[in-house]
């Protein structure tokens, strides 16, 4: 079944693979019927492409052109009126790309939209004038003495995207080229339609400081944050190169003792992450990656939360244990993981038919927390007995 992400993903690489006129957004949205959310995306993408490429060859047969504006897409397309933060990023590409628009035009264009685009503007020009600030009279590819954000002080000019390998509900993940060390890492970015969510920009920040806590071989290694040159955030992390759990699964190409041993790695993971007081509460096979070797790392801490934090968070629901469906059974703590390393424990082995084993999935999955094995430590120790 395609994806949102997919769609996304496809769009994006045809515009990096066109010759001398740009993807028909028009063609390519009745080929794959995304969804209205999915669409605003496209439409900014495809805005962003044209208005960075001024010198873009357009055929006459073009009615977008090279500089679109959003009631250009809302009429080919027959759209509704475009949300506040889709107007906002007309605004930062028109910036970004040589044009100098202003607050008063936009809020002309889209009256209902006032309030919002007079803070969303402002906050645009902000952001866009701290990176022009971060970067003034640097040699290329170094860091900056002084940074106007702290929290990411890596250099975008250091890093080459060159291919999406994913997307979610917030961001996507892409493989890239760090120059000035001349290495592959991963670098995640918030979706167009979350980069004025503050929520979801906290939650990211919050990823980055959790993932620079933990230092462990089967967790996949953060080397901080960024922004782009359109004021976004990106994390940079460790590129694994080989499919995640839940592709290995459909490839079936592991035999019991090395699924066991995947398991067990991933449990003394989990565990160390417990230490560090962060529980990682979205465990799935997913979010499990595998190198060329076959050996795991636990990813994507997006939903996890310090030990003593008391915020609900959620999750992925066939992978939820019941006290993140129902507060009321208990608090989400390191027993939550425990579940999580049962349901990946079922996933991977099916019916293996062996009774230690069900015994062992049993026990993470019960429905009382006190039930379960008291660490993830406790899991992985009966998995290698069982080896």
């Amino acid at each position: 079944m395609t994806t949102n992400e997919d769609i996304i993903a496809a769009f994006e690489q045809s515009w990096s693979q066109r010759s001398k006129q740009p993807p028909t957004l028009r063609e390519f949205i009745g080929e794959h019927s995304p969804t209205e959310d999915c669409i605003v995306e496209l439409v900014l993408i495809d805005l962003e492409f044209r208005w960075r490429q001024t010198r873009l060859s357009v055929p006459p047969s073009d009615a977008l052109g090279g500089q679109p504006r959003l009631e250009d897409y809302q009429r080919q397309l027959d759209l509704r009126e475009m949300p506040a933060f889709a107007i906002a990023e007309e605004y930062r590409s028109r910036t970004l790309w040589g044009d100098r628009p202003e607050h008063a035009h936009f809020v002309d264009r889209f009256p209902r939209a006032a309030a919002e685009l007079l803070q969303l503007l402002p906050s645009v020009d902000s952001e866009l004038r701290a990176d022009r600030e971060s970067t003034q009279h640097l040699p290329t590819f170094t860091l900056a003495a002084k940074q106007p954000d702290p929290r990411a002080p890596l250099p975008y000019s250091d890093f080459v995207l060159e291919q999406m390998l994913g997307q979610g509900g917030f961001g996507k993940v892409y493989r890239a080229r760090q120059i000035s060390l001349n290495r592959d890492v991963a670098v995640k970015a918030l979706l167009k339609s979350r980069q004025f969510d503050s929520v979801a920009v906290d939650g990211f920040i919050q990823e980055a400081q959790i993932l620079a806590r933990l230092r462990h071989p089967a967790i996949v290694g953060v080397h901080g944050l960024g922004r782009f040159p359109g004021g976004g955030f990106f994390l940079v992390m460790d590129f694994i190169d080989g499919p995640n759990l839940s592709e290995q699964i459909v490839q079936s190409t592991l035999n019991l003792d090395e699924k066991l041993a995947l398991i067990a790695a991933v449990a003394e993971a989990v565990h160390y992450s417990h230490t560090q007081g962060i529980v990682h509460c979205d465990l799935k096979p997913c979010n499990i990656l595998l190198d060329k070797n076959g050996s795991p790392y636990v990813s994507d801490f997006g939903l996890a939360k310090l030990r003593s934090d008391e915020r609900s968070v959620g999750g992925t629901p066939a992978f939820m244990a019941p006290e993140q469906l129902d507060p009321g059974i208990g608090e989400t703590t390191a027993l939550t993981d425990v579940f999580g390393i049962g349901r990946i424990m079922v996933t991977l082995l099916g019916d293996a038919g062996d009774r230690d084993l069900e015994a062992i999935s049993d026990r993470c999955l019960a429905h009382n927390p006190s039930d379960r094995f008291p660490t993830a430590a406790a899991v992985a120790e009966s998995i290698r007995l069982h080896e």
